[in-house]
C-alpha cells in the first residue's frame, strides 16, 4: 500500500501532530458543523460558536491539577482571537464545515474547509485533536485544481476556505470560417492549437510540483478537452490526480467550481478506503501483515510495525501508557517491557493517531464503520519473526 505521504492531507496531519504546547498554554482545537441552513445566517452561526466559546473557557486540564486552561491568560488571549476571527473575518463560502486550531507557543494558526460536516465541538489539550479532522476529510494544503477551458489555462490551490488562482495564461485558439479543401487542414491545425494549449496548461502544474508539495489534484475541463489534459499531465503527477470534472467553464468561474471539487475527492478517499479495506481482508485472511482489534493493534504500535492505522469513526477509548518506554495498552496495569505502572489516557484514540504517525504511518478514519468493525486494526510493515 502507499506511504503516509501518499494519503490526502497527510503532510497537514504530520505537522499537526508533532505540535505540543507549551505546559502554560494549550491547543485549541475547534470544530464547526456548517451544512445545515441555521448556519448560513451570520446570526444562528454566531450562536453557535458562543456556545462553543463557553465550553471552551469550562475546559479543564488533566485530573490532578484541575485547571481551568481559559484561566491562563495565554490561553484565553488565543481562543478569544479564535472566535473573534469566526464571528468577524470567517467567510463559509459554501463550506460543509471548519477547523480551527490554534496555539501561541508553538505558533499555531490552522483554518481548514472541511469536505464533510463535523460535530460541532471545541477542545483545549496540550496536542490538536486530529480524529474529527481525519473523520471528515478536509480541503487540504497541498490540493490544486487545474482549470482547462478551450482558451484558458488556471491553476488553483486550497488556501484556507477556498481556492486562490496561483498561475493562468490564455492562447489564442484560431477558429474561423473555411471553404472547400482547407476544411480539413484547418480542423487538424485547430487540434494541434488545442493539444499546445493543453500541454501548456499542464505545464504549469508540473512547474508548480517542482516548487511546491502537491498532494492531490483535481483537473477540471470542458468535455472536448478532459481525455487530452489527462493525457499531458506529467506522468509522475498521475498518482495525485483524484479525480477529474467535467465543466463548461465559459459561462462558469472555475474558482465557484468548489463543490465539484469535494466531490471529485470524496470520491478518490472513498476508492482509497474499499483498497484499504480489501487489503486488510487479503492479509487477515492469511493470517500475517495485519491485526484487528484494540488490543493488537496497540501492540503493533508500540512495536512501531504499523504501515496503516485504521479507527472507527465517532471513536472513544480509555486506555493506558507506560510513562517510560511509551508501551500502549487497553487498560492500566504494569508494562510487559519494562514492568513499570501503566498511567490511565483519558483518550487513547488521540494518542494512537500522535503515535502511528510518529512511525511515519499513514492514518484512516473511514467513513464506513463496517471497515474497522473492530474500532481498530492496522496494516503492518512487517510480522515479528
Amino acid at each position: 500500500m502507499n506511504s503516509a505521504n501518499k494519503l490526502p492531507g497527510g503532510a497537514l496531519v504530520r505537522r499537526l501532530a508533532a505540535v505540543e504546547s507549551a505546559p502554560d498554554r494549550g491547543v485549541i482545537s475547534l470544530y464547526l458543523d456548517l451544512s445545515t441552513p441555521e448556519q448560513a445566517v451570520p446570526r444562528d452561526r454566531r450562536a453557535q460558536i458562543e456556545s462553543l466559546g463557553d465550553r471552551a473557557r469550562q475546559w479543564y486540564t488533566d485530573a490532578e491539577q484541575h485547571r481551568r486552561f481559559a484561566d491562563q491568560p495565554a490561553v484565553r488571549q488565543d481562543l478569544e482571537g479564535v472566535l473573534e476571527y469566526l464571528e468577524d473575518q470567517f467567510p463559509p463560502r459554501g463550506a460543509r464545515g471548519v477547523a480551527v486550531f490554534r496555539c501561541s507557543d508553538p505558533e499555531v494558526f490552522e483554518v481548514v474547509r472541511l469536505a464533510s460536516a463535523p460535530p460541532s465541538s471545541v477542545g483545549v489539550d496540550r496536542h490538536p485533536r486530529l480524529l474529527p479532522l481525519l473523520e471528515a476529510g478536509g480541503w487540504l494544503p497541498g490540493t490544486y485544481v487545474l482549470a482547462v477551458s478551450g482558451e484558458t489555462a488556471e491553476l488553483f490551490a486550497a488556501r484556507g476556505l477556498g481556492l486562490q488562482e496561483v498561475a493562468r495564461f490564455e492562447s489564442e485558439i484560431t477558429a474561423h470560417d473555411v471553404e472547400g479543401g482547407e476544411e480539413s487542414r484547418h480542423q487538424r491545425h485547430l487540434e494541434e492549437e488545442r493539444r499546445a494549449h493543453v500541454r501548456r496548461a499542464a505545464g504549469l502544474l508540473a512547474d508548480t510540483a517542482r516548487r511546491h508539495r502537491v498532494e492531490q489534484v483535481v483537473l477540471v475541463a470542458t468535455p472536448k478537452l478532459v481525455r487530452p489534459l489527462e493525457e499531458a499531465v506529467d506522468p509522475e503527477l498521475a498518482g495525485p490526480v483524484a479525480g477529474v470534472v467535467e465543466a463548461e467553464l465559459r459561462h462558469r468561474p472555475a474558482a465557484e467550481l468548489a463543490p465539484e471539487v469535494e466531490d471529485a475527492l470524496a470520491s478518490q478517499v472513498q476508492e482509497l478506503d474499499r483498497r484499504l479495506h480489501a487489503e486488510l481482508q487479503q492479509r487477515m485472511g492469511r493470517g500475517a501483515g495485519a491485526r484487528t482489534g484494540v488490543e493488537a493493534t496497540l501492540d503493533a504500535l508500540s512495536e512501531r510495525r504499523v504501515e496503516h492505522l485504521l479507527l472507527a469513526p465517532r471513536l472513544e477509548l480509555e486506555g493506558a501508557v507506560c510513562p517510560s518506554c511509551g508501551w500502549l495498552a487497553a487498560g492500566v496495569g504494569s508494562c510487559p517491557v519494562d514492568g513499570a505502572s501503566l498511567e490511565a489516557v483519558a483518550d487513547l484514540g488521540e494518542l494512537m493517531v500522535r503515535r502511528a504517525v510518529e512511525q511515519s504511518a499513514a492514518v484512516r478514519v473511514p467513513a464506513d464503520p463496517a471497515i474497522v468493525s473492530d474500532r481498530a486494526a492496522a496494516l503492518l510493515r512487517y510480522e515479528r519473526q
